[in-house]
């Protein structure tokens, strides 16, 4: 798995570098700005998927504007296996920070996938600012449940660290998955 966290690593470096250069333009345009800006969308569904931070967002002149960064570029590798554990491993393809396809060979129990997205969530906004105003935090979070009794989530990890991305693998292997793919659907 150190692998795989030394790539997420490569990935989300990539990923803030471009978050960074599109917020400082966005601030250069619109004052005042704010990065990760939290919204609740209109679903029915469990809060944590409702949740959304746009990547940068203003109020300048009384009109609302919201940009989110998608970068043009993405680090390139040839897909790989994992093995975490005896008969547990993980099956890794090209991937982007802010879309992460987790998709977990069972269903993931509700509580703990929550309670895991609303702490990186931080819904109250009570994780320190770094020097770039970014918080470490996910963007966004869904969740589907497949017939075969697979759950695929899907997160915009925004400007969480990579310890979030192992919690999440972990909590899928500790209920009971015994094999994840990580991915991104827009790479594909």
């Amino acid at each position: 798995m150190n692998d795989l966290l030394a790539l997420a690593t490569e990935v989300r470096a990539r990923y803030i570098q471009a978050l960074l250069a599109s917020l400082a333009q966005f601030k250069r345009l619109h004052t005042p700005s704010a990065p990760e800006v939290m919204f609740e969308l209109p679903r029915d569904e469990a809060l944590p998927y409702r949740l959304y931070r746009a990547d940068m967002a203003t109020n300048a002149g009384g009109e609302a504007k919201m940009q989110d960064v998608n970068p043009s570029t993405h680090l390139s590798f040839e897909p790989f296996g994992v093995e975490v554990a005896e008969e547990v491993t993980a099956s890794v393809r090209p991937f982007v920070w802010n879309d992460i396809g987790l998709h977990a060979n069972t269903t993931l129990p509700a509580e703990p996938v929550e309670a895991w997205a609303l702490r990186w969530l931080d819904i109250d906004d009570k994780l320190i600012q770094d020097e770039n105003g970014l918080q470490g935090v996910i963007h966004s979070v869904t969740r589907e449940d497949h017939v075969d009794g697979s759950t695929l989530l899907t997160v915009d990890f925004g400007s969480a660290p990579v310890e979030a991305l192992r919690e999440i693998m972990e909590l899928a292997y500790a209920a009971g998955s015994t094999h994840v793919s990580i991915f991104s659907a827009t790479l594909e």
